[in-house]
């Protein structure tokens, strides 16, 4: 976070997650050295990979049950590191993608990088640029930065995408990181320009990290 402490999601309150035998991890902050930690979430289900905005705000996926649906709608909050000003940030509404995870925000810019894929199974799918201002539903704010991955809607009830792809990170206004079923890729945003940084060797790689400052 910008004043030095870590966000991260624990498990310690007692909650499961209503349709399966899975723990829910909800939004906590603490010093640096693991001192003062500070619930900020009062979700009931799950917290999904949060990431730390421009602005200094936290994003990350959201699932509850609050008037909608259980499936499809996994979407995208943000909230302030006091805990105060929680928002939807994107998706509420949205059917397809059923799930919006592993958002990164792309420097210089309002837009982040997001993994969109299913409910449940694989956490893989496509990659999504989602700029909310074109609307926090609207299909205009999705731009699918893997075409070959087929979005069927946000009107459409679906319980994917599914494809290979899966934690993205922007290293730049034009460039980004991710993982391909396992290999590393450095992809252009316009999907012109492709490059593999790291190939599997019986393990795959993913969360790729640069590290130098970008």
């Amino acid at each position: 976070l910008p004043d030095g402490r870590i966000v991260f999601l624990s498990t310690r309150t007692p909650q499961a997650a209503y349709c399966f035998f899975t723990p829910v991890g909800i939004l906590y902050t603490m010093n640096a050295g693991g001192s003062d930690q500070r619930r900020i979430s009062a979700n009931y289900l799950n917290d999904f990979t949060p990431a730390v905005m421009n602005d200094g705000r936290i994003i990350y996926g959201r699932w509850e049950y609050v008037d909608r649906p259980a499936i499809p709608i996994q979407s995208l909050w943000t909230i302030h590191p006091d805990g105060t000003m929680l928002k939807g940030f994107f998706g509420n509404r949205v059917l397809d993608p059923a799930t919006f995870i592993e958002p990164q925000p792309v420097p210089g810019s309002t837009a982040v990088l997001s993994t969109l894929t299913g409910h449940n199974g694989s956490c893989r799918g496509a990659i999504g640029l989602i700029e909310p201002s074109h609307g926090d539903n609207a299909q205009a704010s999705i731009r699918n930065l893997t075409p070959e991955v087929r979005l069927h809607g946000v009107t459409v009830s679906s319980n994917g995408p599914r494809g290979p792809y899966q934690t993205p990170y922007p290293v730049d206004g034009r460039y980004f990181l991710v993982s391909y079923d396992g290999t590393i890729l450095l992809r252009a945003y316009d999907g012109r320009q492709q490059t593999k940084v790291l190939a599997p060797r019986g393990l795959g790689f993913y969360n790729p990290r640069p590290l130098r400052t970008r």
